[in-house]
């Protein structure tokens, strides 16, 4: 597998590192990358009904399925938000789902993360964080 990381730099770029470290020690149907614009032209409530929909995805019956209906039933899968190459956040790094069980303790980490994000405002040279619960 060929993943190119331009313009990713810090965690982001770790996430693609650990990625390839690791990528043939269980093996897969798919491996997703969930890459998530969090930048200022995003509100505090675009960016939580956006994390939502992942945690509802998760959690559906219709992921369930398909997960099933894959090769192997096993993906692997790692959530990171970014607003610039300097301005980059794991949510979680890689983690298998390979049933129920396991894709609703990922949809509580993200789920989690949702109620405890930081949206960043950039007024000039000064970032103003806010924590919405």
């Amino acid at each position: 597998m060929l993943i190119a990381a331009f313009g990713l730099s810090g965690d982001a770029r770790s996430v693609f590192a650990s990625m390839m470290a690791q990528n043939g020690s269980i093996a897969v149907n798919t491996e997703v990358v969930l890459a998530v614009d969090i930048s200022a032209s995003m509100t505090p409530d675009e960016q939580a009904l956006q994390r939502e929909g992942y945690v509802q995805a998760l959690s559906s019956r219709e992921f369930m399925q398909a997960l099933k209906a894959s090769g192997n039933g096993r993906i692997s899968i790692t959530y990171f938000e970014w607003a610039n190459a300097s301005d980059q956040k794991i949510i979680f790094p890689w983690r298998l789902i390979d049933g129920p069980e396991a894709a609703g303790a990922v949809a509580a980490e993200l789920a989690r993360a949702l109620s405890t994000f930081l949206a960043h405002l950039h007024f000039g040279r000064v970032d103003v964080c806010t924590i919405a619960i």
